[in-house]
């Protein structure tokens, strides 16, 4: 068990923004701290990788450590 246990209805950020990144648009959002960003643009690059490639496909840009640690944490969580 961990922090993604209980995800039942997604949040008005991830409704509005997994779909498009999936598409493979261009997406900016802005949203408080705590609303699911991060599980937006992690689940979207995730759908979008071919798991057959052994190449980068993705890159993921944070301003601090802090962050970069936290987004790691999320996209590892979900692409287990």
């Amino acid at each position: 068990m961990g922090w993604w246990t209980g995800f039942e209805k997604p949040s008005a950020i991830q409704q509005r923004g997994i779909v498009p990144f999936c598409k493979g648009l261009d997406v900016i959002k802005q949203a408080q701290s705590g609303t699911g960003k991060t599980t937006t643009f992690c689940s979207g690059i995730l759908q979008q990788l071919n798991y057959e490639l052994l190449e980068c496909q993705a890159l993921i840009l944070a301003p601090t450590r802090e962050p970069a640690q936290q987004i790691e944490k999320v996209m590892r969580a979900l692409g287990d």
